[in-house]
């Protein structure tokens, strides 16, 4: 396996982004760790025990690894660059157990990673446009990917063989945008171009309802812990809280000024994290679930393109268009 290997031997990187408190001015926070110059982050996730931060840019798979030998920092990562010939990767997504790493690549592409062999495992190529989303199972035996272009089908892979398992068709009209299991793994969440957002029944491989198609393109999904709320960020900048088992729109949540690209519920389930980008605003939001209201507004001077909480739920990253991860601690915002 070619790899290239670059570990990041400096304390903390100079700080490039700010954080605010709602309606507050901009500020500078040492919450955060920004770092330059790997390529535009596209998507990132955590590992289930919070030792690995992966990233899928322009320039391939990076991996970052929590280096615990350094006293005082909250975070420190060492990294590494997965590259085995096709490097724009797209999507990432953790297996349960953390030992296996899923990529998309724009070429169409899915990559599995064994991360304690540090080998490649397999690669599938059975999606006919570049694969924008990957999302495993609760119980780690499927991985579910989607193409964002002609492809309007969802795959369904058994792990680690990489064999097809299953099609999942007839649900949007273009390309898929997200995808998300449930926590059960029975149903899995698809989003698109087309603005549907479906619940598939996975067992029987069918739909088992649409959520909405309001006209505007779907680009983020996301299950609640407990499974019963799904999250729906749409490109008019509303994130729309459904109810799962009866299909119902719970409430909108509203205050982004462009499309939301990105959004995360936190482990325990009360918060939810959004990120939008425009020519006017770049922020990350914190949502206060009980309330509705935005608790937090993290404005950026670069773009963000996606969001995860660590396992612990103390811990927000964000990646963005000029290559740089930023981290926080929420505890610490204002």
């Amino acid at each position: 396996m070619k790899r290239v290997c670059l570990w990041l031997i400096c304390g903390l990187l100079s700080l490039g982004f700010a954080a605010c408190a709602e309606e507050a001015g901009t500020t500078t926070s040492s919450n955060a760790l920004e770092r330059l110059g790997l390529g535009e982050v596209h998507a990132l996730t955590f590992s289930s025990d919070g030792q690995y931060l992966a990233e899928a840019t322009d320039i391939g798979v990076v991996l970052r690894h929590r280096q615990c030998c350094l006293a005082g920092l909250p975070y420190h990562y060492g990294f590494e660059v997965l590259a085995q010939g096709e490097l724009y990767a797209t999507s990432v997504a953790f297996s349960p157990t953390g030992l296996i790493l899923a990529a998309g690549y724009d070429g169409g592409s899915v990559r599995l990673w064994d991360l304690a062999a540090g080998e490649l495992l397999l690669e599938s190529s059975g999606q006919s446009d570049r694969v924008l989303c990957v999302a495993f199972s609760a119980d780690g035996t499927t991985l579910a990917s989607g193409s964002g272009d002609t492809d309007k089908d969802v795959k369904l892979w058994e792990v680690p063989t990489g064999s097809l398992k299953g099609t999942l068709t007839g649900g949007h009209r273009t390309g898929i945008t997200s995808l998300a299991f449930s926590p059960d793994g029975t149903v899995l969440a698809s989003a698109g171009w087309d603005g549907r957002t479906v619940l598939w029944d996975v067992a029987e491989e069918r739909v088992r309802s649409y959520l909405t198609e309001n006209g505007y393109i779907t680009l983020s999904v996301s299950f609640s812990p407990n499974g019963k709320i799904l999250a729906s960020g749409s490109g008019n900048g509303d994130i729309m809280l459904w109810d799962v088992s009866t299909g119902e729109l719970v409430r909108t949540l509203v205050g982004h000024s462009s499309g939301v690209r990105s959004i995360a519920f936190s482990p325990d389930g009360l918060t939810l994290a959004s990120c939008s980008s425009s020519f006017v605003a770049a922020e990350v939001r914190l949502w206060d679930l009980e309330t509705g209201t935005a608790a937090r507004i993290l404005n950026t001077a670069v773009s963000i393109n996606c969001v995860a909480f660590g396992p612990e739920g103390t811990t927000l990253a964000a990646g963005s268009d000029d290559g740089s991860v930023l981290v926080w601690d929420i505890r610490g915002l204002p």
